[in-house]
């Protein structure tokens, strides 16, 4: 069994789902395909050309995670969208074509990033085309099979595996003392996080808002994670002015992680929209409760892992809000309580699962 990943993404999701594999499984390689150069644009003409070598050296399947890469960010006008749409189904069909079997990782139906009527129908169109050409599908909750229904997508051969947890997978050195002196967070001050990449569908501002109306002594916002959005960034500036928040817009590197975490006392992701969210499952690995809407395989989170909300009734963020920060010995027992989740959620048996599903498309 020779298989080829596709894209390599800087998450450590597919490090630790592959190193898994490697260590209970005999495999004969797994290869993460990416082009001969830095930039993204000029690898996407070189990929039919890699695809022919890699099967030619006997890989049988591709795995696909993600379609990002077949974007151009800085000609996103409407003639590229097009023209990427096509390329990129032009691409998992020639896949195909070359004899792979086509594995495909639903980690979400739709693109979260897709703003635009334009945009979201061709997501639309380039997960329905794959959902139908593949060989097997993996989802991360059941939840996520009425959502592909939703969206058109074919479900047959859809396999679930859930997401794995990402305890101890970052330094872990600075104490919690430590790590509020460096943010200059007091000792009284209740900390909420919002921590990961800044973009329009996780309701960053919204959550400014929403802590806007508090109106509780002793809170900190911090908000942790680049933003890469223009507009998005010019509107959380505007609302700086009038609410006091802190923002860290930049990359987080993997030595820091662990510093916003062990200093917070909460972590909000109020999205918008999401499929599967990492940033969930990493603030658990950390004990942290959390604040999220029940969407997409949140719905699978248990309860007592901090406060779910129906972010359809209106103010349901801040209630959750004002009803969290309120608490004080409650907040470390939810904490206890993310731990004790996590630990449920063992790449060995993520990794098994998975390789059941490679073995079950080779037959």
């Amino acid at each position: 069994m020779k298989i080829v990943v596709y894209p390599k993404d800087p998450n450590p999701y597919q490090d630790l789902l592959y190193s898994s594999i490697k260590d209970r499984h005999t495999t004969d390689k797994i290869t993460f395909m990416s082009g001969p150069t830095k930039y993204q644009t000029i690898n996407l003409f070189f990929l039919p050309f890699q695809l022919i070598l890699y099967r030619l050296f006997g890989y049988d399947i591709f795995h696909i995670h993600w379609f990002y890469t077949f974007e151009i960010p800085k000609l996103n006008n409407r003639l590229t969208q097009w023209l990427m749409m096509y390329y990129c189904v032009s691409f998992v069909y020639f896949v195909k074509m070359l004899g792979f079997k086509l594995v495909w990782t639903v980690h979400e139906t739709i693109s979260p990033t897709a703003l635009t009527d334009r945009e979201k129908s061709i997501s639309k169109y380039i997960s329905q085309f794959t959902s139908i050409i593949a060989d097997a599908k993996i989802i991360h909750s059941s939840v996520v099979i009425n959502e592909m229904l939703d969206n058109g997508l074919n479900t047959d051969r859809t396999f679930i595996v859930p997401h794995g947890s990402y305890k101890n997978v970052y330094p872990d050195s600075i104490t919690r003392k430590k790590a509020r002196e460096e943010l200059k967070i007091k000792s009284h001050e209740k900390m909420v996080l919002f921590f990961g990449l800044v973009r329009p569908y996780k309701g960053v501002d919204d959550l400014i808002l929403a802590f806007s109306k508090l109106k509780l002594p002793n809170l900190r916002l911090v908000i942790a994670g680049k933003c890469i959005d223009n507009e998005l960034l010019r509107r959380i500036q505007s609302l700086h002015n009038a609410v006091e928040f802190d923002f860290y817009d930049e990359y987080i590197a993997d030595e820091d992680v662990s510093k916003y975490f062990k200093a917070s006392d909460i972590v909000c992701l109020p999205f918008k929209s999401i499929t599967t969210s990492g940033s969930t499952l990493l603030a658990l690995s950390f004990g942290k409760p959390i604040i999220a809407p029940r969407l997409g395989a949140l719905v699978d989170l248990p309860s007592n892992v901090g406060y779910l909300y129906d972010m359809q009734r209106p103010g349901s963020l801040e209630t959750c809000l004002r009803k969290a920060l309120k608490s004080n010995k409650h907040l470390s027992n939810i904490g206890k309580n993310s731990k004790s989740y996590v630990d449920t959620l063992s790449w060995d048996k993520i990794a098994d699962k998975t390789y059941t599903v490679y073995e079950d498309v080779l037959k």
